[in-house]
C-alpha cells in the first residue's frame, strides 16, 4: 500500500506520461456571450443579440469605436431581448493576460507571454516508467511500481466508467418503459371516452369528422 501511495503521489506531481511530440506555444482569446431564454420569445432575436454584442465587442477591441446598426428599430428589439432575457458576456484568455482582442494581439508578439496550448498527439506520449528504466537498474523497482500502479488505477477507472454507463442505460430503459406505459394508458383512456361518446348518441344519427382508431 505504501508503495502504491508513493507511486500515485509521484504521478500526481509529475504526470504518468511525457509528451514527446511537437508542442505548440502561443495563446487563445475567448469572447463568450451566454443567452438563456426565460420566456417564449423569439429565439432568433436573442441569438441575434448575442452575435451583435460579440461583433460590437470585437470592433471595440480593435478600433476603439462601435459602428451603429443600420436599423434603429432592429437595434431596439435586440436591446429589449438583452434586457428581458438571461444574457451575459465574459472574456477569457490563455497565454497573454488581456480583456480585449487588441491588447491580446499586442501581447502575443512577446514570447514571454506564451503558454503551452497543444501538447501534440496522444500517440507521442511516453510512459514515465519507461524513461525511469533508462536511468539504470537501480531505478527498475520504482519504474515497476509506477507501471503496475498506473495499470491498476486504469482498470479501476474503466470499471467505474462501465458501471456508470450501465446505470445510465438501465435508467434510460426504465424511463422508456414508463413513457410507453403512460402512452398506452392514455390511448386506452381516449378510446374509452370515444366509445362512451358514440354509445350515448341516438340511433340513426351519424356524426361527421374523423375518429382515429
Amino acid at each position: 500500500l505504501e508503495r502504491e501511495k508513493s507511486a500515485r503521489t509521484f504521478m500526481e506531481r509529475y504526470g504518468s506520461h511525457f509528451p514527446a511530440g511537437l508542442q505548440t506555444l502561443g495563446g487563445v482569446f475567448f469572447n463568450i456571450a451566454d443567452a438563456e431564454r426565460k420566456s417564449t420569445k423569439d429565439v432568433f432575436k436573442l441569438t441575434e443579440a448575442a452575435v451583435a454584442f460579440l461583433g460590437g465587442a470585437l470592433r471595440i477591441g480593435f478600433s476603439g469605436t462601435e459602428k451603429h446598426r443600420n436599423s434603429e428599430e432592429n437595434s431596439e428589439e435586440i436591446n429589449a431581448a438583452i434586457q428581458n432575457e438571461g444574457f451575459s458576456h465574459s472574456v477569457r484568455s490563455i497565454g497573454p493576460l488581456a480583456t480585449n482582442p487588441a491588447t491580446f494581439q499586442k501581447l502575443l508578439s512577446y514570447s514571454s507571454t506564451w503558454a503551452l496550448i497543444d501538447r501534440g498527439p496522444s500517440t507521442s506520449y511516453i510512459p514515465i516508467w519507461e524513461l525511469i528504466e533508462d536511468l539504470g537498474s537501480e531505478f527498475r523497482e520504482a519504474a515497476t511500481a509506477l507501471k503496475e500502479t498506473w495499470h491498476k488505477d486504469e482498470v479501476a477507472r474503466q470499471e467505474k466508467w462501465e458501471a456508470e454507463q450501465n446505470h445510465l442505460k438501465k435508467r434510460d430503459e426504465i424511463e422508456q418503459r414508463n413513457k410507453e406505459r403512460i402512452r398506452a394508458e392514455t390511448r386506452k383512456d381516449l378510446e374509452r371516452i370515444r366509445d362512451k361518446h358514440f354509445a350515448e348518441k341516438e340511433p340513426g344519427i351519424i356524426s361527421g369528422g374523423y375518429c382515429p382508431k
